[in-house]
């Protein structure tokens, strides 16, 4: 009898859930604008007019959806979120803060002499005779020549 009774409400519910989601997704939409709010909230973003909103809320969805969708696969032992660049597209980025960016005062190297450090580079008149006074003076000399 319970499970008649089991059977006959998970069909009515698997058929309130498949209504409200074949109707363009509208818990999800709805559940995603509020998010998307929240969002805004947390982390102090404006958009200058309503038209950058909904293009911005578009990829908040589409982010968001890769997000619940990661979070489902139980075999992972970490959890996405969406964080301050959940408005942004792969591409926005990867242009913005992805890459090396030289600022304008140190993009000009004419004013360094670089020099690669070569094996001839090295005095060998200055090692030869580092060379003779260990030699020569033995180990007190060597430590006075550390230190």
């Amino acid at each position: 009898m319970a499970s008649i009774i089991f059977f006959t409400l998970a069909i009515i519910l698997s058929s309130r859930t498949s209504g409200a989601t074949s109707r363009g997704g509208g818990l999800f939409e709805a559940s995603a604008i509020e998010k998307h709010e929240q969002w805004m909230s947390r982390f102090h973003r404006v958009y200058s007019h309503n038209a950058e909103k909904a293009s911005r809320f578009e990829i908040f969805k589409k982010n968001l959806k890769f997000v619940q969708s990661f979070n489902r696969n139980t075999n992972k032992a970490y959890k996405l979120d969406v964080n301050k660049f959940s408005d942004l597209t792969d591409e926005e980025f990867e242009a913005r803060y992805m890459g090396l960016v030289v600022p304008e005062a140190t993009s000009s190297l004419d004013s360094y002499k670089t020099v690669s450090f070569r094996h001839e580079n090295v005095r060998n008149d200055v090692v030869t005779e580092e060379k003779k006074k260990i030699q020569k003076g033995g180990e007190d000399e060597a430590k006075n020549i550390v230190e």
